[in-house]
């Protein structure tokens, strides 16, 4: 036969060249599959610098944690060294602020300390316990020795811690959430100023023997006032709150409770400024106040002093009232009369939750 040489077969492909373009795709995909898992494997150069951040915030804390707890093993903190205001070698409690701070330059702040007192507020959730502990610990290490603690309600002394230290005493109580420092005598620690009490108690009896009266129900003060005594209520200035004044039958004797202002708004100085200027608009007499001096009272801080024109005095004190936040100025035309303490002992605020 003859062979046509125009005529071409196709050639058999080989097993070489099917291998290789096997192993082709197969390095296409490996490829593939190592490009994305390295991508999805790569992180933002941001999350390192954020990791560093935390990293140095968390050494940080370890580091205040450490020296937290060296302090506290060695018995040192940043307050050991830190004294109150107005008396020297006691401790100012953690934490605890001077009530006075934001009126320290008033003169009557300045008298409170300049006697040998001090007011502090305790930071929250403090108990009396903690106070007392915190300086049974902390005094004899400033050189005072215990001497007597009288618990509330005592009926011959007065509540309180009593300390003594190189001819002078010291009475350390607590009230609402404010510690207060009082320095005394050497006797009157010793005694827990039972005399003072004494005299308080003969004062109360002595009014306490006639019969008393209360104030009107929806007068935010509660106190008993003996029968002796005329009670009356005019409308005051400041936005319309009742006074009331007290009358001695037979006597010239005559005090007043006057809402003059917000608890919140003036320092109690201030506030008895505007009193005395008020006063002076109704009286031919221009009072001005003669002094005054911080005191604790049964609803708080309040003040204490006098007024007067020449050679005549009045007894003052200013007293906050929890029950609707306003303060009170008590006057007296008796300085020094047994009625004004007795007044100023016994008022209460008005229960809230009365009526």
């Amino acid at each position: 036969k003859t062979v046509d040489k125009n005529i071409y077969m196709p050639k058999k492909q080989g097993r070489e060249d099917i291998a290789r373009r096997r192993k082709k795709r197969h390095s296409i995909f490996k490829k593939n599959s190592r490009n994305i898992k390295k991508k999805k494997g790569a992180l933002p150069r941001g999350f390192f610098y954020a990791l560093l951040v935390l990293l140095f915030i968390g050494i940080a804390y370890l580091a205040v944690i450490y020296i937290n707890q060296l302090r506290s093993t060695d018995g040192t903190s940043e307050y050991d060294n830190v004294m109150i205001l107005g008396i020297k070698d006691v401790p100012v409690y953690p934490e605890a602020t001077f009530i006075f701070q934001n009126t320290i330059e008033e003169p009557s702040v300045s008298k409170f300390l300049s006697e040998g007192n001090s007011a502090y507020r305790l930071p929250l959730n403090t108990s009396t316990n903690d106070v007392v502990q915190f300086y049974n610990k902390k005094l004899p290490e400033h050189g005072w020795a215990f001497v007597l603690s009288v618990s509330v309600g005592s009926e011959d002394m007065k509540y309180g811690e009593y300390w003594v230290k190189e001819g002078r005493g010291l009475r350390i109580y607590s009230k609402f959430n404010d510690v207060w420092y009082q320095t005394i005598t050497v006797e009157e620690a010793q005694t827990g100023l039972a005399l003072e009490v004494k005299e308080e108690i003969a004062r109360n009896l002595l009014l306490a023997d006639s019969n008393t009266q209360d104030l009107l129900p929806d007068f935010p003060w509660i106190i008993e006032i003996p029968k002796e005594y005329v009670i009356s209520y005019t409308v005051s200035s400041y936005k319309n709150e009742s006074t009331v004044t007290f009358r001695k039958l037979g006597s010239s004797e005559t005090i007043s409770l006057t809402p003059v202002a917000s608890r919140y708004g003036k320092a109690f100085d201030y506030i008895l400024n505007d009193y005395v200027k008020e006063l002076n608009t109704k009286d031919k007499t221009k009072w001005g106040v003669k002094n005054t001096f911080i005191i604790s009272t049964n609803t708080g801080s309040g003040l204490r002093g006098s007024i007067g024109y020449d050679d005549v005095l009045r007894e003052v004190a200013v007293i906050p009232n929890p029950y609707n936040n306003i303060a009170y100025v008590l006057d007296s035309n008796v300085y020094k009369g047994d009625f004004f303490q007795y007044v100023l002992s016994n008022l209460e605020p008005q229960d809230k939750t009365k009526y």
